[in-house]
């Protein structure tokens, strides 16, 4: 299991690197047969597991696991999407970027991201990757960051055959160019999600330990003053209940610090935006009217301020689920579900909001619920599984996505809902969109009942993909 420092090093840096502790052999055997599938019939892109079976070994691995658990919580999902990158001699680099959200939780207000680590992805490399072979560039410390990173900070993720490397979903990074000759260099992309919110430490926590002291906040000698206070919450909202005390409230009047919100130095408007949410009534007041801001810095900073304020933030955002603005009803969703269970006593509005005109709101209420929901107990997971049961009929198809992974986070605690939850995975089993049959399937084993049970065998001895039967 992780240590302290090195949990600590991940919320910091972005990332954690690893060699697995498996033969050369078996990486070789791996890199032989990604390379007899490609050449076969193109990148399988997400069936490479069924087409390389080994990798189960990869990341089924102990050290792997052990560091996704730490990082994600126990129970954490292997997702539906998963990727081999290929890259020859003289492939030019890729710009910097964060990956897309269509795989994951989506953006309000374009490319806002969430603090919180609930989606991590692995990279692993099968040969021996050099800085020159065109390795993953990342930019640590940048996961944080919604503003566009440059490439100055940036390091190679170059290894030895079996390095694996877990990286936070947001990480800047790319591909870089492959500068000198030699053999085709694969990366093997898994993509995982957190199915419930710490409750307590999932890693070799010391309690006695001192209070975590952070660095200077520098990525390779460039200040990032403010990145602290994001780094201290993200290590308070990982140890849950063993949390000590939160930080003392901000004194004096909020409003110097709901003009930061804008400040063009990201880092020094989270810190405003942090400190917003330990203090009190009066901050959390202008962080909700910060919500209708105009200007989309000053929004999309203000929601990360409702994640330190836990419980307190949630008689502001259930007003305004109830704003004439969609956008703004949207918002309140989203910043209630990176809350989390602390917002649980906004499951009946996010559950009303299931029924909004726009598309957009539904959409972020039915994320919001999972992650509200789910490890809050049974009295608030089973209205929100039969709310979100009724959501895997809404004609977008966004809308059923997010339903159907929120009602698998829900339903260990269905309770008298768990019927009626088998019932609508069952639909969803058939449905048009890949997500939504994949999260039905997590359902349904999550669920447990033997109706789950029963449907979700049927499903898989229909549907199962043979990939020696594929085509050149």
């Amino acid at each position: 299991m992780l240590t302290d420092a090195e949990l600590q090093r991940f919320l910091i840096d972005g990332y954690l690197a690893m060699r697995l502790d498996l033969p050369a052999a078996f990486h070789r055997r791996v890199y032989d047969r990604i390379g007899g599938v490609l050449e076969q019939g193109g990148n399988p892109r997400n069936n490479i597991l069924p087409e390389v079976p080994e990798l189960r070994q990869v990341f089924g691995h102990p050290q792997v696991t052990a560091a996704l658990t730490a990082i994600l919580g126990g129970g954490y999902y292997l997702h539906l999407h998963r990727h081999c990158h290929d890259r020859v001699p003289g492939t030019e680099p890729q710009r910097i970027h964060q990956d897309s959200l269509y795989n994951s939780r989506f953006a309000v207000d374009g490319n806002r991201r969430h603090h919180h680590a609930r989606w991590a992805m692995a990279f692993y490399y099968p040969q021996d990757t050099g800085a020159a072979m065109g390795p993953t560039g990342i930019v640590p410390r940048s996961h944080y960051l919604n503003e566009t990173q440059g490439a100055e900070d940036e390091i190679a993720l170059a290894g030895e055959a079996g390095t694996v490397v877990i990286v936070h979903y947001d990480l800047w990074h790319r591909a870089t160019g492959y500068l000198t000759d030699g053999p085709t260099r694969y990366m093997v992309k898994f993509l995982f999600t957190r199915m419930a919110d710490p409750v307590r430490p999932s890693w070799r926590h010391q309690p006695g330990a001192a209070a975590p002291r952070w660095p200077g906040n520098g990525a390779a000698g460039a200040e990032r003053p403010g990145l602290a206070a994001v780094w201290d919450h993200q290590w308070r909202w990982h140890l849950g209940a063993a949390a000590g005390s939160a930080p003392a409230a901000a004194n004096g009047r909020p409003g110097a610090l709901v003009e930061r919100l804008a400040d063009d130095d990201e880092p020094a408007a989270l810190a405003a935006a942090y400190a917003l949410g330990h203090g009190g009534a009066a901050a959390g007041a202008a962080l909700a009217d910060a919500l209708r801001s105009g200007d989309e810095r000053v929004r999309r900073n203000a929601a990360y301020g409702f994640a330190p304020m836990r419980a307190a933030a949630v008689p502001a955002l259930r007003g305004l689920l109830e704003d004439g603005a969609a956008a703004v009803r949207a918002r309140a969703a989203d910043a209630l579900g990176d809350v989390g269970p602390p917002a649980a006593g906004a499951g009946a509005a996010l559950a009303a909001a299931l029924k909004d005109d726009s598309e957009l709101v539904r959409g972020h209420a039915a994320d919001a619920l999972g992650t509200v929901c789910a490890g809050a107990g049974a009295e608030a997971a089973a209205p929100a599984a039969a709310a979100l049961a009724g959501a895997l009929q809404d004609e977008n198809e966004v809308v059923r996505r997010n339903a159907a992974l929120s009602l698998a986070r829900a339903a260990p605690e269905a309770g008298t809902a768990g019927d009626q939850a088998a019932a609508a995975l069952a639909d969803g089993l058939t449905d048009a969109s890949h997500y939504v049959r994949g999260y039905a399937v997590l359902g349904l084993r999550r669920l447990g009942t033997p109706r789950a049970q029963r449907e979700l065998l049927r499903y898989l001895e229909a549907t199962r993909w043979d990939p020696s039967q594929r085509q050149a």
